[in-house]
């Protein structure tokens, strides 16, 4: 037993990585298929913890019938045009006022031949006074204490996407983080992958932990999370 990252090499049969937006497990579905030297696959949907045929949100898709086209290519030998397809199919979500849950998230598949996709380009934004900038400026220190509260709004890890155990309006964490904002978005911005965030910080307490939130604002104020990421610093 152990992790996929610990030796990537060591992983010698096709593989299909499965997972949902609302899943504890999307990110790694990226890595695989980044680092993974054989035959490998990944699909990504709106979905909770659970089988695509019957996870919610929807839109749900015909899972058994995948399954079985890629065991029959790699089990029995019977060419399934599996193979042919790409790489990655991911459901990009259209934007959505927070909730707790949802029945759908509205939005389309895409498709890349590889991953990295050859058409992705990455987007740096850095760390301002409060806001978000597409230029580095001033080294700048910045201090927060947060309580204990922080994150109550966040909902729960792995979400199986049929309880409301999704996070909700992320304008009642606003006291206890710092908040870095963007100008308002002028044109549609479409995130495949997931975020990365670099900082660099000190603590004066021996057991810490940092949580960077990633959300989209409506006018009215209302955010809605995007992804999240969370480190020990102990």
């Amino acid at each position: 037993h152990g992790s996929a990252c610990e030796n990537y090499a060591d992983i010698e049969i096709p593989i299909y990585a499965v997972g949902g937006w609302v899943d504890g497990y999307p990110n790694p579905i990226f890595r695989l298929l980044e680092r993974l030297p054989g035959k490998r696959k990944g699909l990504i949907g709106p979905w909770g913890h659970k089988y695509p045929h019957f996870a919610m949100p929807g839109p749900r898709i015909g899972f058994l019938q995948e399954c079985l086209r890629w065991w029959d290519q790699y089990l029995k030998g019977i060419d399934t045009g599996i193979e042919d397809e790409p790489m990655l199919r991911a459901w990009i979500q259209q934007p959505a006022r927070p909730a707790p849950i949802y029945d759908e998230r509205p939005g389309r598949w895409v498709a890349e031949p590889c991953w990295p996709g050859p058409g992705l380009k990455e987007r740096v934004l850095h760390l301002a006074p409060y806001r978000l900038s597409e230029t580095k400026g001033k080294d700048e220190v910045k201090t927060i204490c947060s309580p204990q509260t922080a994150g109550l709004s966040s909902g729960a890890w792995c979400g199986y996407g049929t309880m409301p155990t999704q996070p909700v309006d992320q304008r009642t964490e606003e006291g206890n983080a710092l908040i870095f904002e963007t100008e308002p978005l002028t044109e549609a911005v479409e995130i495949l992958g997931f975020p990365e965030f670099e900082v660099t910080l000190a603590s004066d307490k021996p057991t810490a932990l940092l949580s960077a939130t990633l959300s989209q604002v409506f006018p009215d104020g209302a955010a809605s999370r995007v992804s999240y990421g969370i480190l020990n610093l102990s």
